[in-house]
């Protein structure tokens, strides 16, 4: 073999090296890309299902609290009531009179 075979024989194993190598290099780029993008993409639904979960149970807690508040105030409003009854049986029941003082 000749010296201008060699030196070609080695250029060309070596570029077929680097392309092999290069070619290696980017499917295992595409496979991790590949994997982190469906990582992400359990991520979103995950995290979709979550949030539709949290909106149902604000909803109801909203209502809960709806009903009582308005509860709340209803006591509220039947306590007044009856002490302002008291406050007006109180007076007649002990009528004041004069002749006794």
């Amino acid at each position: 073999m000749n010296p201008t075979m060699e030196v070609l024989t080695i250029v060309g194993t070596f570029v077929a090296a680097s392309i092999w190598m290069m070619r290696t290099s980017v499917q295992h780029q595409r496979n991790m890309t590949d994997r982190f993008i469906r990582h992400l993409e359990k991520l979103v639904s995950t995290n979709e299902e979550e949030s539709k979960w949290h909106r149902a149970v604000l909803t109801k807690l909203v209502g809960a609290v709806r009903r009582n508040s308005q509860l709340l105030m209803k006591i509220q409003k039947e306590k007044r009531d009856e002490s302002d009854r008291d406050a007006g049986n109180s007076e007649t029941k002990m009528p004041i009179d004069s002749d006794r003082f």
